[in-house]
Parts: C-alpha cells; structure tokens; sequence
C-alpha cells in the first residue's frame, strides 16, 4: 500500500511530504516535540500504560502529518500497531504493522517494530 502521487510528490492522508507555513524555528522545534512524544509513547508501554502510549502516539501522528514527514507518520502508525497489538486488536494491528514494514522509506527501527 503506496502512497498516492500528486505532481510527482508522495501524499499521505492529504499532505504534501513537505511541510507548508512553518519557519525553520517552528519546525525543529516540532520535531523535539514529535521526537519527545515518541519517546513518552515507548516509555508508557514499558509501564504498560497503553492508553497513555496510544494518545502520545496519536498527537505525534497528527505533529508529524502537520510537517508533512512521511518516514516518522509510518515509524508513528508502527507504534500505534504495536499498543493495538498489546490491546488485542488484532485486526488493527496486522494493518498498522503491515503498512509500515511495507513501506519502502521506513527505516530499520520502523522495520524492527513492525
């Protein structure tokens, strides 16, 4: 399940790969958030606190659509399976993890999670 293409550019759920109207600033300091975020997430299913973990990975997937960043959407969308897998949903989780072991720019963390 690829991305479709808009004018040449990857488009994930309406969003162009690069982000639109934010400053140099805005952006890295975005990115520490989505980067903390994850973190927070990892560490919330460590205590098993999954509910914490899935709503930390739901505001970073929506930081990460906002800044067009297709590579963290799909490491995020790979997290989120992972609680809906810990949850029981198994469903939802063979579809998250599926989509992001598929994804050809994932990375090797992406790959492992999945």
């Amino acid at each position: 399940m690829l991305p479709e293409e808009k004018d040449g550019q990857p488009v994930f759920m309406g969003f162009l790969e690069k982000p639109h109207g934010f400053t140099q600033e805005e952006i890295k300091n975005s990115e520490l958030r989505l980067s903390n975020l994850n973190s927070l997430a990892n560490l919330f299913i460590a205590q098993n606190d999954l509910g914490r973990a899935q709503a930390s990975y739901h505001e970073a997937l929506e930081l990460a659509i906002s800044l067009g960043s297709i590579p963290v959407v799909v490491d995020v969308m790979a997290g989120i399976g992972e609680v809906c897998l810990l949850l029981g949903k198994l469903e939802e989780a063979g579809k998250l993890l599926g989509f992001a072991s598929a994804f050809p720019g994932a990375d090797r963390q992406t790959h492992d999670k999945a």
